[in-house]
């Protein structure tokens, strides 16, 4: 396997990959799942401004399941005859003697 030098386009093809699908997937769930319990608080005479933030823990648990999700998708892809790969190196630090 040959390593080659990480250029900016290779961390931008990357980058893309992972925002336009990550994207694609977080925004219209957000607007679902912020519309579904905007309405059941609404409903149910639940004041949002106090539970604003604990709506927000559950948006961006959310967002990084599903972004975490993408990257692993990514991981097996190609990218113009590259692909990303997960190497093991040797971390030990016990010298022969």
């Amino acid at each position: 396997m040959e390593e080659v030098e990480v250029k900016w386009i290779h961390a931008i093809q990357v980058w893309w990959s992972w925002l336009w699908r990550t994207m694609v997937i977080v925004l219209p769930l957000s607007l679902l799942v912020g519309g579904v319990a905007g309405f059941i608080m609404g409903v149910l005479s639940i004041n949002v401004q106090e539970n604003a933030f604990f709506l927000q823990i559950v948006g961006g648990c959310i967002g990084i399941y599903f972004s975490v999700s993408v990257m692993k998708k990514i991981l097996s892809k190609s990218f113009n005859g590259y692909r990303i790969a997960l190497v093991k190196i040797d971390t030990s630090t016990e010298i022969d003697a």
